[in-house]
């Protein structure tokens, strides 16, 4: 099985990070079992990239499981490119726009 090389770009590093004290600070190692459950997203559009739909320009978007988030992507030839990482009551077509062009 073929998959493409996930790259976490710095906006949704970022995105991920500020989210962990938050389920940290609800639960103990909640806050890690928010990022278990982020990888186990992204080991599914690795291996089956278009499993998730287009939702603004060409950003596609995978809800994770078990807590309330999307994951925005985009898919090149040779990567699958994650711009995103957001709480599902977010607003995410401004702040995609402003990640896709390297603003935070």
């Amino acid at each position: 099985m073929t998959s493409l090389e996930v790259r976490i770009k710095p906006s949704a590093q970022e995105d991920i990070l500020h989210s962990v004290p938050y389920y940290n600070s609800k639960k103990e190692n909640l806050g890690f079992e928010l990022i278990l459950e982020i990888d186990s997203s992204l080991e599914r559009i690795k291996y089956f990239p278009e499993i998730a739909p287009v939702v603004y320009k060409d950003f596609r978007q995978i809800l994770t499981r078990r807590f309330p988030f999307r994951i925005f992507y985009e898919i090149s030839e040779n990567y699958i490119d994650v711009y995103a990482v957001l709480h599902q009551s977010r607003e995410f077509r401004r702040l995609l726009e402003l990640s896709s062009h390297g603003g935070h």
